[in-house]
């Protein structure tokens, strides 16, 4: 049934557009593009018909059924809606893997007021270390991203209490912080993305009693900072205990999962959650397909009759009125119903 339904969504690329277009939220036809009136109409028709989509008033939506199925075709595991079960979806960046040597290390260098700068590739835990940071270790610190960085402004300026209007420029913000002598530890994350201007605005608030932990891929920006963490990809043990508290009690092949892990990944946190998402998804998929083969009605049709019997018992209601009512005009009625049924034997004796 399920596997029916998968080849039914990636049909075509617009079947696969479609699912893509309802994932997020429901649409009407006027609101997907790149699709025409009659192949949208004639595709989510069939999506409706499977239970895969559903009707209210002019806009469509996804069923529970067509989100995991969009999960399948279109690769969401990542981004799996929050309908969908969400104690048993896990999000790279709100889950923290413990490193106690590195939280050790930034304390040491964050009590002596150096900056530190902490690079790791994309799913190696980095936001979430800042915000068990944020949370646990360096109380009253302020945590953001340093796009926009007028925002940025606005939180540091929160975090010290300053007052500030909602139409204050970023000159505006930087004067106040200018004139607050008060210290801070900024926790900033994606310094990737930071431009000049914002390196900048970073050194002037450095010169402001403002310290920071850096967090990104790269420095691309080169921005000043004393000491260099790089996060490396958790080892065979910490990668086991990943997937053992992120399974614990939700599946039973967790074994499986640890081998699957191991081998098709770099035991990085983002790539172990997202075999685990996976995993669950696919558990959810198997569970619903049971329960709807277990209520689902059959539709095939039954024979009472089979179509080789129909001639024979013609013959036999024929050479029944000849042998009870004697009438002679049925005699050859009789002999011809025997000779099938003789027939109709030895070829059945011969099948087994």
């Amino acid at each position: 049934m399920w596997s029916k339904l998968v080849q039914l969504c990636s049909k075509t690329k617009n079947h696969q557009m479609i699912l893509e277009e309802l994932f997020d939220k429901s649409k009407t036809f006027i609101e997907i593009k790149n699709v025409n009136k009659k192949t949208f109409y004639r595709i989510i028709n069939s999506y409706v018909i499977n239970g895969i989509a559903e009707k209210n008033e002019n806009k469509y939506s996804l069923t529970i059924k067509g989100k995991l199925l969009a999960l399948v075709v279109l690769g969401k595991f990542e981004s799996i809606n929050t309908e969908l079960k969400q104690e048993l979806i896990f999000d790279s960046k709100d889950l923290f893997i413990e490193r106690k040597e590195v939280i050790d290390e930034i304390l040491y260098n964050a009590e002596r007021k150096k900056n530190v700068l902490i690079l790791g590739e994309s799913g190696f835990g980095k936001t979430a270390l800042l915000k068990r940071l944020n949370d646990k270790y360096l109380k009253g610190s302020v945590y953001c991203e340093i796009k926009p960085i007028k925002t940025c402004l606005e939180n540091i300026c929160k975090a010290k209490g300053i007052g500030i209007s909602k139409s204050a420029n970023k000159s505006e913000l930087l004067n106040k912080l200018r004139q607050d002598n008060n210290h801070i530890i900024v926790l900033l994350d994606s310094i990737e993305s930071a431009t000049i201007n914002d390196k900048k605005i970073i050194k002037d608030l450095m010169r402001n009693n403002c310290q920071f932990i850096f967090a990104g891929i790269n420095n691309k920006a080169f921005i000043d900072f004393d000491h260099l963490i790089r996060l490396k990809t958790l080892n065979n043990l910490e990668a086991n205990q990943l997937v053992n508290k992120l399974l614990e009690g939700k599946c039973d092949n967790i074994n499986e999962v640890i081998r699957i892990v191991q081998n098709s990944t770099n035991n990085t946190p983002d790539q172990i959650i997202k075999v685990c998402n996976q995993n669950l998804a696919l558990k959810e998929l198997n569970e619903e397909n049971k329960l709807v083969e277990h209520i689902k009605p059959t539709t095939n049709r039954i024979n009472l009759i089979s179509t080789n019997n129909v001639v024979n018992i013609a013959y036999l209601m024929i050479s029944m009125r000849y042998l009870l009512y004697g009438q002679k005009q049925y005699e050859i009625g009789y002999w011809f119903s025997t000779v099938a049924y003789l027939i109709f034997f030895l070829f059945r004796r011969r099948k087994k």
